[in-house]
């Protein structure tokens, strides 16, 4: 496959879409791709082996889910840097411990964008509920810990929907049992 031309046809804060003219197999097609920075994704349990998600509300589908924390990182920031940063912003809590345990691309026939998945202790109560306490732009709606068997049965009955969540979760079960 060899890249003939590649336009800009949008761009702001958070992505870049382009069509590339390919050629490929002797033919000439275009096939759009778009941009996004490189994301980490946390999850972090606490000292009772609880995981700290966040109920988010999406516009574009309309719904809400249960999210570990995650984010872009910013310019020449490391994954270690990002995810501290990242964690810190949409949960308002530290982590105490934070390792790399791999990456994956989350649609590569669509990106290049990688996830960088972490995985964190951070010392916070079971009790930890936070509602409404960080709005933005991710609509954030409120934070609470759920064991392994209570992230089974929100996936289960449909309340952990987003991809790059489910697929984290499955790669660290695969890693950590």
């Amino acid at each position: 496959m060899q890249i003939l031309s590649s336009k800009l046809v949008h761009e702001n804060k958070f992505i870049r879409i382009y069509d590339n003219l390919i050629l490929q197999e002797s033919e000439i097609k275009t096939y759009t791709t778009v941009e996004r920075s490189d994301t980490v994704a946390i999850i972090a349990f606490n000292q009772f082996n609880k995981i700290i998600f966040q109920e988010v509300k999406r516009f574009p589908a309309n719904s809400k889910s249960w999210e570990i924390p995650m984010g872009g990182i910013d310019g020449s920031e490391n994954i270690f840097t990002a995810a501290h940063r990242e964690f810190n912003e949409e949960t308002g809590l530290l982590l105490d411990t934070i390792e790399s345990i791999g990456w994956f691309y989350p649609n590569p026939g669509l990106s290049s964008q990688r996830v960088n998945l972490l995985q964190g202790k951070c010392l916070v109560e079971d009790n930890f509920y936070w509602a409404g306490k960080f709005k933005s732009q991710e609509e954030i709606i409120q934070h609470a810990l759920f064991s392994q068997s209570e992230v089974k049965n929100l996936i289960k009955y449909g309340h952990i929907n987003d991809g790059f969540t489910l697929a984290c979760l499955t790669f660290s079960s695969l890693l950590i049992g």
